[in-house]
């Protein structure tokens, strides 16, 4: 993505160190966003035209690579995000949820939220956390059993914070917010004590997936919206921006009854794995 040339200066510069030390550039599995300016355009032709393989995670990332970047000399596969195999690595938490009927809310700060809000669909703090407030009051009718959670991102953790101490003071309950993960093992052992999960950031649901949980995505940006969709669940993500908590709950009640194909978890790990093999095919270290 082009943020404002953050990625691609950051890219350029490790593409060209690498190139310095005569060292492989290989792009594994990495989204593509939806605008890039003509400086972005020129950075990332110059690094990933050094690259021997370009692997990208949904088909919307081929697509706007191919638009933006037409003819590079790797041409880019899909594939499937690497976190797939989330469980393997890092298997189960030792100390699960202790009803083991826990439902964890993936909750998302502001600061993204509006980066990628429609015109005039913007949150503002109180509106945000009002409904993240109106998805828990709406669970909590249902009988269902949360905690709150963040992928480490601290701008996400404290906007947490500010949400669970607000709904404190309107709701008949305190609730449950997770520790504040550090490391990836912290975030997958974390997720494995749930029994289904609402994912804001796309991570927290592939993680999820991983370890059979059902998922119920909540779409800011296209990724996660194009992972739904690449996996056939369409239906189990709803936009943040339709302000519509009954939605959320409902996909996420929903994902719950239809559970987690064994067969198709498979296939995705088949096309993770699929990555590395294209990896090192390509690789001149004779791995």
């Amino acid at each position: 993505m082009d943020d404002h040339l953050n990625f691609p200066l950051k890219v350029d510069a490790v593409a060209g160190l690498a190139r310095h030390l005569n060292l492989e550039v290989h792009f594994s599995a990495c989204g593509v966003g939806a605008s890039w300016s003509q400086l972005a355009q020129s950075l990332f032709k110059r690094a990933l035209s050094d690259a021997l393989t370009i692997t990208v995670r949904d088909r919307s990332s081929v697509e706007r690579l191919e638009r933006f970047l037409p003819g590079l000399p790797a041409s880019p596969r899909m594939t499937f995000d690497p976190a797939i195999w989330a469980a393997e690595v890092y298997g189960r938490c030792d100390e699960p949820a202790a009803d083991q009927q826990l439902v964890g809310i993936g909750l998302l700060g502001l600061h993204e939220v509006n980066a990628y809000a429609p015109k005039n669909a913007a949150f503002n703090d109180e509106s945000l956390a009002r409904f993240w407030i109106e998805v828990m009051a709406r669970l909590y009718q249902e009988g269902v059993a949360f905690e709150v959670f963040t992928n480490g991102t601290a701008s996400d953790h404290l906007f947490a914070q500010q949400v669970c101490r607000e709904a404190q003071k309107e709701l008949a309950f305190e609730p449950r917010l997770s520790e504040r993960p550090i490391r990836p093992r912290d975030l997958a052992q974390q997720i494995s004590r749930y029994k289904a999960v609402l994912a804001s950031r796309l991570h927290g649901g592939i993680v999820a997936l991983s370890y059979g949980i059902p998922v119920a995505g909540l779409a800011w940006d296209d990724k996660v919206r194009s992972f739904f969709a690449d996996t056939g669940r369409s239906e189990l993500c709803v936009s943040i921006y339709d302000r519509n908590p009954d939605a959320v709950v409902k996909a996420l009640l929903r994902s719950v009854q239809e559970g987690v194909d064994g067969s198709a978890l498979g296939l995705w790990k088949d096309r993770a794995r699929e990555n590395a093999i294209v990896v090192l095919s390509k690789s001149t270290l004779g791995l």
